[in-house]
């Protein structure tokens, strides 16, 4: 018998149907159905066949996008705000295929899931972004060890609020750092600065990006992004509008010197987010 699951991803209400609840509940936070309309419907359906060796592949025709990979086929009407989802009984192919239409259906309402942890200094979202060993968890942990509010030190995501301002969400999956608590903040925080950390020498130190220099970095740290020209389109909409409105830098810091890190993270904050008010 089908049940119906609803989830929030970064502003996004998302209900799911499906009569595979054993597979969905445990990989995805799921919210008690509200009086609110869902933003997309989603079917969920089990399938038994898999073409082995199959890669990613992605077509749009017109307002539908149409994606597959082994074990996973997925067809989201973003004009009908619809969809439907095949996939194998397996976590993690569902989580995957979940993630690549929540990136999808987010960059269609001016947000996006990137490379990086979330935390929350003083009631300021800050965003650490960066590939795998750049000191995002490291950061984290430090983060942790102050008391500090983690919403997640892998992914996140970053999408404007009703007042157009750019505001910090959890991912809506089970298992990440930031658990229930940070994900029920369902409004999530507000977004002042994003920062792109690397390990050095010394007290912490904060150069300003802007332009192209900002817009790729940020770029880079897009995740679950389809390499399909009107998605690209849509991030780049999407980093363009973020370079205008949230100080981004480059963050240079020692193991050693943890204190300085939130001591020049903070001044950064201070001194730069003003001039984007």
């Amino acid at each position: 018998m089908a049940e119906r699951i609803e989830i929030d991803a970064g502003g996004l209400r998302l209900g799911i149907t499906t009569a595979e609840s054993n597979l969905v509940r445990p990989v995805l936070v799921h919210t008690v159905a509200s009086r609110r309309d869902p933003d997309f419907m989603l079917e969920v359906v089990s399938k038994q066949e898999v073409r082995l060796g199959r890669g990613f592949e992605i077509e749009q025709k017109g307002d539908c996008f149409l994606f597959g990979m082994q074990g996973v086929d997925c067809r989201l009407d973003i004009g009908k705000r619809e969809g439907k989802l095949d996939v194998v009984p397996d976590a993690g192919a569902l989580e995957y295929a979940m993630k690549v239409i929540i990136s999808v259906l987010l960059l269609n309402r001016g947000g996006a899931i990137f490379h990086a942890a979330g935390i929350i200094v003083g009631g300021a979202g800050l965003v650490f972004a960066g590939p795998h060993a750049a000191g995002k968890s490291t950061v984290a942990s430090y983060a942790l060890e102050k008391g500090l509010t983690v919403i997640d030190d892998e992914n996140i995501i970053i999408a404007r609020a009703a007042d157009g301002r750019f505001r910090l969400f959890a991912m809506p999956f089970e298992g990440r750092v930031g658990g229930a608590d940070a994900y029920g903040l369902r409004e999530g925080h507000s977004l002042s600065a994003i920062f792109f950390p690397r390990h050095g020498n010394g007290a912490a130190e904060t150069v300003k990006l802007t332009g192209t220099a900002a817009a790729n970095k940020v770029f880079e740290n897009v995740c679950y992004l389809p390499p399909e020209r009107g998605i690209i389109g849509l991030s780049l909409e999407v980093i363009d509008a973020l370079i205008k409105n949230i100080p981004i830098a480059d963050l240079c810091y020692a193991l050693d010197e943890r204190e300085s890190l939130w001591d020049e993270t903070g001044r950064f904050v201070e001194e730069n987010l003003h001039s984007f008010a």
